[in-house]
């Protein structure tokens, strides 16, 4: 199938509003079904680099390139341009965050990693914090590099994190910073799961 690289570009300026939405709502739905940009481009005939303006708010799709991601998400076309909007209230209570599957560190798709939202999608902060849960023996697909800056604290189970090609092992009660361009990866060597609050700005989910 040909993939689809054309788009709209439009000004990035506060005019665009329906296109900042849908960007968010695309992003959303392919996260919250674990896919990557290369699973959904594989599902939709679109390019990776198409999706990633869309949700930047860099490109304006086509009706047909929307068929074409809402089909390869098994979603509808009214399901991305819907006005209803998540709630982004100041509490969010246990079982009702959003919890991203095979998703880890903002973008690795990997087994055995699961993803909390402390923060909802769409919510304009310049953070993203979430509450990753690394299953024993699983571990982040390859280093990852960012503009930004990296908090975290281990609140259950023990980690490996990888900084620039050096290992520290952490534990419960221990607390890691470091600058987002460093290449960083972390797995779990432990026999029993780790939780970990990590927080990162800006956001790269």
């Amino acid at each position: 199938m040909k993939k689809a690289t054309s788009a709209t570009r439009f000004p990035r300026d506060g005019s665009a509003q329906d296109e900042l939405a849908l960007g968010v709502k695309l992003k959303h739905a392919r996260i919250a079904k674990a896919m990557r940009l290369a699973d959904l481009a594989a599902a939709s005939g679109c390019s990776e680099s198409l999706i990633s303006k869309i949700e930047n708010r860099k490109a304006t799709p086509s009706l047909n390139t929307l068929h074409r991601l809402a089909k390869g998400l098994g979603i509808t076309i009214a399901t991305l341009l819907s006005e209803q909007t998540p709630a982004h209230g100041i509490i969010m209570r246990e079982g009702q965050r959003p919890v991203l599957s095979r998703i880890g560190l903002g973008g690795f798709g990997v087994d055995g990693v699961e993803t909390e939202l402390l923060i909802p999608f769409g919510a304009d902060s310049a953070l993203q914090a979430t509450l990753l849960r690394v299953q024993p023996g699983a571990r982040s697909d390859g280093m990852r590099q960012h503009e930004g800056d990296e908090v975290g604290y281990i609140v259950t189970g023990e980690i490996a994190l990888t900084v620039e090609g050096d290992t520290y092992a952490l534990k419960a009660g221990d607390a890691f910073f470091f600058p987002s361009m460093r290449p960083h990866g972390v797995a779990n060597p432990g026999e029993a799961a780790a939780m970990i609050v990590w927080v990162n700005t800006p956001p790269t989910l």
